[in-house]
C-alpha cells in the first residue's frame, strides 16, 4: 500500500486485516527499496497475527492469508525502484498474488487534517514542506489518474468512497481477492484522527471525515494552497467537485 500520512489509509488497513484471514501480518511504515520486515515501525500500529517478525526477517518464511506492508508519503519512484523487485522473493517470500494499492483522499479535507495535525502538534507549518506535501499529493493524483506508471500492479483506492460507500467496499474487496464482511469499518486506528484522536472508536462512520476542509476554511496559510488551480483540477476530476471549496482559494 502506498499512501500520504493523514489520507485515511489505516482504517483501510485495519479492515483488510478484518476481511483477510485469521493469520497474516501487516508491516507499518516500511522505507522503500529495502526488506520490510527489516525497516517496518515496530511500535504504534504495525500489527502481527501468529506470525514472529524476526523469523521472516530472517528469511523463514512462513504461510499466510495476507503480507500487507505500507509506505507513507514516499516518492513513487523510490517505491517503484528495481532494487525491491529483485529482492522481493529473498525477502519476503512468494505470493499468490501480488497488488500495489494506492489510497487517496481529496485535497481539501487532505490538507486540513494535515494542517490541523502539524498546527497542533508544532505550532508551525513551514512553507518549504508545506509545498513538498503539494507537490507529493499532486504525483500521487497523476499516478492515480494513469497519467504516470510507476506502480506496474495497481489498485486505486479512494477514501472518500471507501469511507462513504458500502457498495464501494463491497467491490473492492473483491478486486482483492477477499470474502467481503465489512468487519473492522468502524474501527478507529491506534494514530486517531485529527481532528478527534479515538473519540468515534466503534462508530467511525459517524466523524466528519468528508467535511475537516470546513474547520479550515478561514485558515490563511490552508486557503492559500488552493490557489494552485493544478491541485484544485485533479482533486475536483478525481473526487467531484465538493460544494463550497471553489471559496477557498480566493
Amino acid at each position: 500500500m502506498v499512501a500520504l500520512h493523514r489520507s485515511g489509509h489505516h482504517a483501510i488497513v485495519h479492515w483488510i486485516e478484518e476481511q483477510a484471514g485469521n493469520v497474516g501480518c501487516f508491516l507499518n511504515d516500511c522505507s522503500p527499496r529495502r526488506n520490510p520486515y527489516l525497516t517496518c515501525a515496530k511500535d504504534g500500529y504495525s500489527s502481527f497475527k501468529r506470525v514472529e517478525l524476526s523469523e521472516q526477517a530472517a528469511g523463514r518464511h512462513t504461510r499466510k492469508d495476507f503480507l500487507l506492508y505500507n509506505y507513507e508519503s514516499q516518492e513513487l519512484s523510490a517505491v517503484a525502484d528495481s532494487v525491491f523487485d529483485a529482492n522481493r522473493e529473498k525477502w519476503l517470500g512468494r505470493s499468490k498474488t501480488r497488488q500495489d494499492l494506492l489510497v487517496l483522499r481529496d485535497a481539501f479535507n487532505f490538507f486540513a487534517s494535515i494542517r490541523k495535525v502539524r498546527d497542533d502538534r508544532s505550532g508551525l507549518f513551514i512553507d518549504e514542506r508545506l509545498g513538498n506535501w503539494v507537490r507529493l499529493w499532486k504525483a500521487y493524483a497523476r499516478e492515480f489518474k494513469s497519467d504516470s506508471a510507476m506502480l506496474p500492479e495497481k489498485v486505486t483506492v479512494s477514501f472518500n468512497a471507501w469511507v462513504s460507500d458500502r457498495e464501494y467496499r463491497k467491490a473492492l474487496a473483491s478486486k482483492l481477492g477477499l470474502e467481503f464482511t465489512d468487519a473492522g469499518r468502524e474501527r478507529v486506528v491506534a494514530w486517531g484522527s485529527s481532528f478527534d484522536g479515538k473519540r468515534f472508536d466503534g462508530e467511525a462512520s459517524q466523524m466528519q471525515v468528508l467535511k475537516r476542509w470546513q474547520g479550515m476554511a478561514e485558515d490563511p496559510l490552508y486557503r492559500s494552497l488552493f490557489r494552485d488551480r493544478e491541485l484544485v483540477d485533479l482533486s475536483n476530476e478525481i473526487f467531484g467537485f465538493i460544494p463550497g471549496t471553489e471559496e477557498l482559494g480566493r
